[in-house]
């Protein structure tokens, strides 16, 4: 059997409510969210060491003392070097599964039993975002729960929305490392899962790949000109770090 790692996700509270687990792992809290806003390097951190600890796979001290080092440096794009080498050899749970692995999951929803087109059918960009109604089937009470891998729709199951939790599983087969989650189209998506397989890293498209190199060249152009010329020499060495991790990875994709 490989070995899965499947990192912690923040806690969020919403109206919509899903818990993941792998086979015999633990049940991972997951829930809606709005995406956070941009944090400091030491407080993103400071929010994996808490997690960890929590897990009981605290850091050594030679590790949190590199960490401490990294940031209290004035190199931010060395530091994160630094953090990202001392804390890629972390995990937060380690479960063993088969390659016929059952993704359990609980999940809540709740919807008036009277549908509200006015939501419903509006487009994705207006308010109210995330609103569980946009999920509605139909004039049912009931939403679909999708699992995705990488990015794919691999498995939808319906859930009746009437608050109350219950358990849906979907059988797909994790042959390979990849990122789970799992949605509510249009009213929930959880924080990713990662499943490592084996000890190999979790890898993108091809696509996914070139489409990220492609976009840093606008970003830079976009960024370069607010840059203070302090920090310059940093922001350049850390979109040239950037390029060559997307060049590496088009390389390892192998699809």
């Amino acid at each position: 059997m490989g070995e899965r790692t499947m990192k912690k996700p923040r806690r969020f509270l919403h109206v919509i409510v899903l818990f993941l687990s792998v086979n015999f792992g633990k049940s991972l809290p997951a829930v809606a969210q709005e995406a956070p806003p941009p944090q400091p390097l030491a407080l993103n951190v400071r929010q994996i060491e808490s997690a960890l600890s929590y897990l009981g796979s605290a850091l050594s001290a030679d590790d949190q003392r590199q960490i401490d080092d990294a940031l209290g440096g004035a190199d931010e794009a060395a530091a994160v070097r630094a953090i990202e080498a001392t804390l890629d050899k972390r995990v937060l749970v380690t479960v063993g599964i088969n390659a016929e692995s059952r993704v359990t999951v609980k999940a809540a929803a709740m919807l008036a039993v009277t549908p509200h087109p006015e939501i419903h059918n509006l487009p994705v960009d207006p308010k109210p975002f995330f609103h569980v109604e946009r999920a509605r089937i139909g004039d049912t009470r009931q939403v679909p729960v999708e699992l995705v891998v990488n990015g794919q729709s691999v498995g939808r199951k319906t859930l009746l929305a009437d608050g109350v939790v219950r358990d849906v599983s979907f059988d797909v087969p994790i042959e390979k490392s990849r990122r789970v989650a799992l949605r509510i189209l249009g009213s929930a998506h959880t924080n990713p899962i990662f499943v490592v397989v084996g000890g190999k890293p979790i890898r993108p498209s091809r696509d996914s790949a070139k489409w990220c190199l492609a976009a840093v060249n606008p970003c830079w152009t976009q960024k370069a000109p607010k840059i203070s010329r302090l920090e310059l020499p940093g922001a350049i060495a850390s979109y040239d770090h950037a390029r060559e991790v997307y060049k590496r990875l088009i390389e390892e994709c192998s699809q």
